[in-house]
């Protein structure tokens, strides 16, 4: 896309005319572009080529264009928005301006014309549109459905790479560019790097605390998560892959592996947010548009906000995968970014066995009102014994320590009748079933086996 891109400026550009004799013109056009993430240059270059195409519908010299000219494509295409699905003002005269430096086209040196800046510098008040973060129903639900025996494989798989973005803070397009041979396993902790992210080149270390909300054990759902990744990759004979969340098509993995594409994981967690698993309605059924896969990044960040007082603000940067400038010759020779973030969700994961409850922020962009469901965490106790790593590096299981003692909660009204979901009917059949510690119930079915 991109060199086709230049091809249509020709001598306008002043890469191309540079570069006209050059031997290794692909190594030098990539090089170009290295800074930048895959996402990033896909949208700048499809808005330019969209952009180029209303100008030829108007008669319009793309190259030669105006700045009154380009104010009138803006409007024209402001209008066209709601059928078209067009881009904004504010991403087209970015996308511009970043096509204009990398590309060297001296006649588009006018973007910072005072009538073309005008569209970024809107006085108008807008309700931004935001993603709220999910409730903590919809996480328990999600962890429970992993830990059940009879969750298949394709549940495990994508309902696993979403705990990973909440309790990682990560985005979608940072997590489907992280090396497998990177996470490392033990019994408190799941590390990784992503060799590439949204803000750095240069890769970026994340961690969760591995026993979830749930598990006193050694058995988690980070571990049963890992042990279906392992299953898989020892199938298929992988030796290494890039990306965590690979692509289903009617719940069968789809081979030679390939990722999920945000559409398709979009659909996924709006499907997943029902718990369709339970026989009981979801008390979040009917917000399930409001959420998307930035919703997953924002949760625990949210969450971390409401006790500001216990989580200090570089803990929660570090959570998000922010730099601070202040401390950047600390972290360097800290050599592990990863601490700061698992002692935060540690300190996060004891309020919340305690009893505390985080609150849905007032959302922004017209959703409908949305309401945090009660929920009661229940804990279970079970180890690792019989499942074992052969594809990643892990340590040996050792039980976790037990939390502190909980305060007495409400539980969720919704589901007092639980035992009817449909798994309850074959918890008897489980040879070892868990011990539950305290013995408390949950939001779904609190009688469900458990692997």
């Amino acid at each position: 896309m991109w060199r086709d891109l230049l091809s249509r400026f020709g001598q306008a550009s002043q890469l191309v005319v540079s570069m006209q004799h050059s031997m290794h013109v692909d190594a030098h056009l990539d090089r170009v572009l290295d800074q930048f993430a895959p996402s990033t240059i896909w949208k700048y270059v499809a808005t330019v080529r969209q952009f180029m195409s209303t100008c030829n519908d108007s008669g319009i010299d793309p190259v030669n264009i105006t700045p009154v000219q380009l104010a009138d494509l803006l409007m024209t295409a402001s209008l066209a928005k709601s059928t078209d699905g067009g881009s904004s003002h504010q991403t087209t005269i970015k996308a511009l301006r970043w096509c204009a430096k990398m590309a060297q086209i001296t006649t588009w040196d006018f973007f910072y014309d005072p009538i073309v800046d005008s569209f970024l510098k809107q006085k108008r008040l807008i309700d931004r549109k935001e993603a709220p973060p999910l409730p903590l129903w919809t996480i328990v639900q999600f962890e429970r459905r992993v830990l059940m025996s009879s969750c298949p494989e394709s549940q495990v798989i994508i309902l696993g790479s979403f705990l990973l973005m909440c309790w990682t803070s990560m985005r979608f397009a940072d997590m489907q560019r992280v090396s497998l041979k990177s996470f490392v396993y033990d019994p408190h902790s799941l590390r990784g790097t992503c060799w590439r992210s949204k803000t750095t080149v240069r890769g970026q270390p994340f961690g969760l605390v591995s026993s979830g909300l749930m598990s006193e054990g050694s058995f988690t759902w980070a571990l049963k998560f890992l042990w279906t990744m392992d299953q898989i990759l020892t199938r298929l004979h992988l030796d290494d892959l890039d990306f965590v969340l690979p692509a289903f098509r009617d719940d069968l993995l789809v081979v030679p592996l390939e990722p999920m594409s945000y559409a398709s994981a979009l659909q996924h967690l709006r499907k997943f947010i029902h718990a369709p698993w339970r026989t009981l309605d979801s008390p979040i059924k009917h917000l399930s548009l409001n959420y998307s896969l930035h919703s997953l990044k924002v949760t625990f960040l949210s969450w971390s906000n409401q006790l500001a007082e216990k989580i200090l603000p570089e803990l929660r940067m570090l959570q998000g995968h922010h730099r601070s400038s202040a401390h950047q010759s600390m972290r360097l020779y800290s050599r592990d970014d990863v601490l700061g973030a698992l002692r935060r969700q540690t300190i996060l994961r004891k309020e919340l066995l305690r009893g505390w409850r985080p609150m849905i922020p007032l959302h922004r962009g017209g959703q409908l009102p949305m309401v945090e469901p009660a929920v009661q965490i229940e804990l279970f106790r079970k180890q690792a014994d019989d499942l074992s790593l052969t594809w990643f590096a892990c340590q040996d299981h050792t039980p976790l320590p037990a939390p502190e003692p909980q305060t007495n909660e409400l539980g969720d009204s919704s589901d007092s009748s639980a035992s009817s979901d449909s798994e309850s009917s074959t918890a008897s059949a489980d040879p070892a079933p868990p011990t539950r510690a305290p013995p408390q119930h949950t939001a779904g079915a609190s009688d469900d086996k458990y692997c």
